[in-house]
């Protein structure tokens, strides 16, 4: 992914109304994020810990959408799956995270597993550090398991264009 500015990530975003933006927080390490190994710029809004940003370049041109995390998370005592990458995490590393539709469409919302921390780009190229969630060995390429993730993120994405 290539390196964003500020003011192409607030003003990427099809679910979130003007009052939702005056709330958006940026992440403060813009700078500093791995661009060239994002598949999408994922964030959580630092003041308010049950929202979330994912930022994707799609064909038909940047997009953001504003996620919802759960306040109570699930009591579970066992691994599960991203649905963005497939990492298998550990309890607690994953999250049933919502996005409201479309702006200004009708109440609702779609929902997915996703890494709990978004950083499934790294996830999926090995670089969070040392794993500590299941080991799950992929019988597909390191550029397959790539092309997935962004498959899956753009699908997720369309859903919430769509309404």
């Amino acid at each position: 992914m290539r390196e964003l500015t500020a003011e192409e990530i607030s003003s990427c975003f099809v679910n979130c109304s003007a009052k939702d933006l005056e709330k958006l927080e940026l992440p403060q390490d813009l700078a500093d994020r791995p661009w060239p190994t994002l598949d999408f710029l994922g964030w959580i809004d630092p003041s308010t810990p049950l929202r979330g940003y994912l930022v994707v370049d799609l064909p038909e041109g940047l997009t953001g959408v504003r996620l919802r995390f759960p306040g109570n998370p699930p009591s579970t005592r066992r691994p599960s799956m991203c649905s963005f990458c497939h990492t298998v995490h550990a309890v607690g590393g994953v999250a049933l995270v919502s996005a409201p539709r479309r702006a200004g469409e009708s109440a609702g919302s779609f929902g997915t597993y996703a890494c709990a921390d978004l950083a499934c780009s790294l996830h999926v190229r090995d670089l969070t550090g040392p794993f500590h969630g299941v080991p799950a060995r992929e019988t597909i390429g390191y550029d397959h398991s790539v092309e997935r993730l962004r498959t899956n993120v753009a699908a997720f994405v369309h859903r919430v264009m769509r309404g």
